[in-house]
């Protein structure tokens, strides 16, 4: 059974090889991110995550950033997870109107999820620890 869990941190799961690489460098960080994302979810097969995701305000008057963490899992049927996933998106949309998140601007496999969720590009680049990376908006 699929399920969308609110959740108070990020599980403990085996990520799939990108996001762990992103866990890594933010780990340091977790404590943060956990505190002041608003919301943070997951999306659950049987009670184990696929994914895990949450949403941070900048500001009052930012649009909400979504950060994004797959598990290793989600690759298990990715077709039918996609899928779960583009539904799952739908409840940002009503939940919070416009949405933003960022993604590594030379990673083409990242690009092409984020456009697969909704997300187009905004034009804005930033840097952070000598990574680049795109801003995109649903």
């Amino acid at each position: 059974m699929i399920q969308l869990n609110r959740r108070t941190e990020i599980p403990n799961i085996r990520f799939a090889e990108y996001s762990f690489a992103e866990y890594k460098k933010a780990e340091s960080q977790i404590a943060s991110i956990e505190q002041i994302s608003e919301d943070i979810w997951s999306l659950d097969s049987n009670g184990d995550p696929l994914l895990v995701a949450g949403i941070i305000r900048p500001s009052l008057l930012a649009r909400p950033r979504l950060w994004f963490l797959l598990a290793l899992s989600f690759m298990d049927n990715t077709s039918w997870h996609l899928r779960l996933l583009r539904e799952m998106t739908k409840e940002l949309d009503k939940r919070y109107g416009t949405v933003e998140t960022s993604v590594q601007a030379d990673w083409d496999v990242g690009l092409r999820f984020a456009r697969f969720c909704g997300f187009r590009p905004t034009g804005q680049l930033y840097s952070f620890n000598d990574v680049t990376y795109m801003v995109l908006e649903r």
